[in-house]
């Protein structure tokens, strides 16, 4: 059986592959490999298909980049792919059944929203922030690279989606929330990333 992947799904067994033992590790390391394989789609280095049809997509068309956001990866690309890399991992499809939920993801598994995330993490942020500060913050990543590794493009009429567990990353390492809330807001929220923040 031909393996197909989505960019979230291929960069987690990467990440799977480098950091079996460590969750914060593949957390961060996930992040890297999602932009990285992005960015091969875009240039030409990777092949990225239609999630109905699986036939390539073409780069050169208009609305390509966000195609690749949504597109399908076959698995025999990917590893030609990662050989051109060199970091020694090959994808084989046994980490599968761990990938179907994205990481930073709700319950129902889709990626919250701007105002999403803003509403869910904003009570637990400290310094007196709050919800609104933070849906300021998203939206304007000037000077803030690392944050912007977690925002997820997407077709949706307003604005982008959010890798949550990222995002609470970059708000402990900027002092603007305790270990101790961000287990509380993911708790409820995010409870795939409790178990990561539990350490």
């Amino acid at each position: 059986m031909i393996e197909f992947y989505t960019r979230d799904q291929a960069a987690a067994a990467i990440a799977a592959e480098l950091h079996p033992d460590d969750k914060a590790m593949r957390l961060d390391v996930c992040e890297i490999y999602r932009n990285l394989i992005y960015d091969a789609l875009c240039a030409g280095g990777l092949i990225g298909r239609y999630p109905d049809t699986r036939i390539q997509i073409d780069r050169n068309r208009p609305g390509s980049t966000i195609a690749f956001n949504g597109c399908m990866i076959r698995e025999r690309d990917l590893n030609a792919w990662l050989d051109g890399v060199g970091n020694g991992v090959q994808i084989d499809g046994k980490h599968r059944e761990q990938l179907n939920v994205g990481i930073g993801a709700r319950p129902d598994g889709s990626l919250p929203d701007t105002a999403k995330l803003a509403e869910d993490l904003g009570p637990f942020l400290s310094g007196g922030k709050d919800a609104a500060w933070l849906k300021k913050t998203l939206g304007d990543l000037r000077g803030r690279p690392e944050l912007k590794r977690y925002r997820v493009l997407t077709s949706r009429p307003r604005g982008s989606a959010w890798r949550a567990a990222g995002v609470v990353i970059w708000l402990i390492k900027n002092g603007h929330m305790s270990q101790k809330s961000v287990k509380a807001a993911l708790k409820d929220n995010y409870p795939d990333d409790y178990d990561m923040m539990d350490r």
